[in-house]
Formats: structure tokens, sequence, C-alpha cells
């Protein structure tokens, strides 16, 4: 039976809320933002696709991480993300045989990201070393697409050329410092790739692959 998207997003929300909010070694809920430089992988069925080009964008939103066992502890995020994708196709040619120019289609994602983590500290100072990993579920929220032939443009709402919903996975190292018993400032470079093809048209094929620079505070409750 084919699963529903939105249902896989309740159970991963669900979950990243619950193992946090049920840790009882301490709780913490902080901010992040940073910087994120896609790389998406596009292929089509259509054979006329000459590259993608990318650029990045803003990252940043809410995290609640809890407490486990010993050094590990478990973080759930919510992250407003924005990335940009060009597309370069073959463009034809006139009844003359001569190349008529590329054909491209810029697209500009604007998602909501729901991240949920395993962190492992490697120490317990004031300064410590951590490694993350775990999965991320992306409901993209706008989706617009601008296209280019030659002088003429056109730009039309591209979100219904991708699926409701994404899942990647996402693993990451970075360092946090203590400021006082209560807050924390920490820094973490991640890299997500898509594990689901987030294209709905058929023959399409998008996934998504981005490196991650995040920089926050959390506060202990």
């Amino acid at each position: 039976m084919k699963r529903s998207p939105v249902l896989v997003l309740v159970a991963l929300s669900a979950l990243a809320a619950a193992l946090p909010a049920a840790a009882q070694e301490g709780l913490w809920i902080g901010v992040k933002a940073g910087y994120g430089a896609p790389s998406p992988s596009v292929s089509t069925d259509l054979q006329i696709l000459k590259g993608t080009d990318n650029s990045g964008g803003f990252v940043g939103g809410i995290a609640v991480e809890g407490g486990w066992w010993k050094n590990l502890t478990v973080e759930g995020e919510i992250l407003y993300a924005r990335r940009t994708a060009t597309n370069t196709y073959f463009g034809g040619t006139d009844d003359h045989g001569g190349y008529q120019g590329d054909v491209k289609a810029d697209y500009t994602f604007t998602t909501l990201e729901i991240p949920f983590h395993v962190k492992y500290a490697f120490s317990a100072g004031a300064t410590t070393p951590f490694v993350l990993a775990g999965f991320v579920t992306t409901v993209p929220l706008d989706i617009e697409s601008k296209n280019y032939a030659g002088s003429a443009s056109m730009t039309e709402d591209a979100k219904d050329q991708f699926k409701k919903a994404w899942l990647s996975l996402e693993v990451g190292a970075g360092l946090e410092h203590k400021l006082s018993g209560d807050v924390s400032l920490s820094l973490d470079l991640r890299y997500l790739f898509a594990v689901t093809d987030s294209a709905a048209v058929s023959g399409d094929n998008w996934k998504m692959r981005d490196l991650r620079i995040l920089g926050g505070v959390k506060f202990g409750l």
C-alpha cells in the first residue's frame, strides 16, 4: 500500500518532538541560523538537460534537545530554508539547422524542514566537539520557476511538479561552547542527502543535496 507523505511527515514530526520531551537527562531549547549550499542531482528522460547550476540561501529556525544516555542527546528542529537551482536545456534547431539557443528554468525553493538527530559529545568540558546523524523531512512551502527562451521569459508556480514531502539523511560535526551552566553556543557543518526522489513529474528525478553551516544558541530549561 502506498503511504501518504503527509502521514509520514506527521509520524516523523511526532517522533522528533516526543523523544526530547521524554528525556530525563536535561532539556534545552534554542535557535539556529546559517547558510545552505545546494547541489541537487537532476535528470530527465527527455535527454535534453545540459546541466544544473545552483545557489544557496538562508537556513534557520528553532531546536529542542534532550539528554538521552551519557554523552548522547536527541534533537528535533523546525527550519525554514531557501535554495535555488537552474536547469539548462537544449533549445533545438530552426528550419535551417541553426541552433536556437539554450532554454533555462530557474527554480526557487522555499521549504519547511524537520530534522531529527542523535548527537554524541566527545567530552563534558566548556568546549565540546560533537557529531550528529539523523533524518530530515522536507515540506515545500513555495516553488517558483522562471523560464527563459531567448528574450522571452515566463514565471509559474511549480509546486505541483514536486512531491508534498521529501525524506533525506543528514550527518554533521561541530563544536559547542558553554557560556554558563544554562547557555551554550554551537557551530556545526552538515551534509544533507536525499533518499527519496522529490519530483512528481513522470520521467524527472530530483535528489536534493545540501552542505550547510549553522550557528546557534541554546538555553537549559
